[in-house]
């Protein structure tokens, strides 16, 4: 019977002795991964920047326990860093999210984020003030917390902040979300898995 795998085998390995190559080869692993839902009567904030050429923006949206949304937020900058830009969106996102709700939970998918809220890291001295302003926040609240989530379960902020628009910050209403975004949302609220490589 013939067996393709043990061929390609044979063959990866004569390939390897012939260009005299030392290579192991890794079946990649996956893991499921779902969009966090807050506890504890919290909201969940989720937020993200983006940075390219020409470019830098933020994106925030506000959900609650059952994955109903409460507030979205883009904005935009001059182009400078991914941890200046990942600031300005969680600092927006506070300030729209501490309007109306005083137990917040973030989730972002950078852990150089949460060092530098977590005081764990310094952040750019060009940052300094938005992380000032950041934690003046956080201590008028009644409850924060924040922690680290996978890109792929963080993908409506990562839509958010790819939109660039041309003020600061605007508010995003629920009715001119586009379809892309409404998909995100429903497949979130409705548990669905998202695979993730993990090796």
């Amino acid at each position: 019977m013939f067996n393709k795998s043990v061929v390609d085998t044979d063959y990866n390995r004569q390939f390897m002795d012939k260009w005299c190559l030392d290579a192991q080869f890794v079946v990649p692993r996956f893991i499921s991964c779902y969009w966090l839902k807050p506890s504890n009567e919290c909201i969940m904030l989720n937020t993200d920047g983006s940075l390219c050429d020409d470019f830098a923006g933020f994106g925030e949206i506000i959900r609650n326990e059952d994955g109903e949304v409460q507030a979205a937020v883009a904005g935009s900058s001059s182009p400078i860093s991914i941890a200046v830009h990942e600031l300005q969106g969680l600092e927006i996102g506070l300030r729209l999210a501490s309007l109306y709700f005083r137990r917040i939970q973030v989730g972002v998918d950078s852990k150089q984020v949460i060092a530098y809220v977590q005081c764990l890291a310094t952040p750019p001295w060009i940052a300094i003030p938005t992380m000032r302003s950041i934690w003046h926040m956080i201590r008028g609240l009644e409850e924060f917390s924040i922690q680290h989530v996978y890109r792929e379960t963080n993908r409506a902020a990562d839509h958010l902040a790819s939109l660039y628009p041309s003020v600061v910050f605007v508010e995003i209403t629920l009715s001119s979300f586009a379809e892309d975004l409404k998909k995100i949302i429903f497949y979130d609220k409705a548990g669905k898995a998202y695979p993730r490589c993990i090796s």
